[in-house]
């Protein structure tokens, strides 16, 4: 995340997102542990926006189910694909 986010502050961030596009999947562990600020949820749904349907993501959380999908909801991004984080975490369960 804080690769990204250097990346955008250097104006630099789809480059950076044409790396991470090699990789057939990207693991994002324990996401919600630390609470994300605005940048940083920004730059996770840029990211997400830009793999969606084309490459797979893992997302892990060891966050309670009832805060799960509370940052992901108030944080939206206008790019961002559409997700419906209960839905992925109930399922998954």
């Amino acid at each position: 995340m804080q690769r990204l986010l250097a990346a955008k502050r250097d104006l630099r961030l789809e480059r950076e997102l044409g790396q991470l596009d090699a990789y057939d999947a990207v693991i994002l562990d324990d996401i919600g542990y630390v609470q994300q600020s605005r940048e940083e949820m920004e730059v996770l749904f840029t990211f997400l926006a830009e793999r969606y349907e084309r490459r797979s993501v893992i997302i892990t959380s060891n966050v309670g189910r009832s805060i799960r999908a509370r940052p992901l909801r108030a944080q939206a991004h206008s790019r961002s694909p559409s997700i419906r984080a209960r839905a992925a975490w109930t399922a998954a369960r």
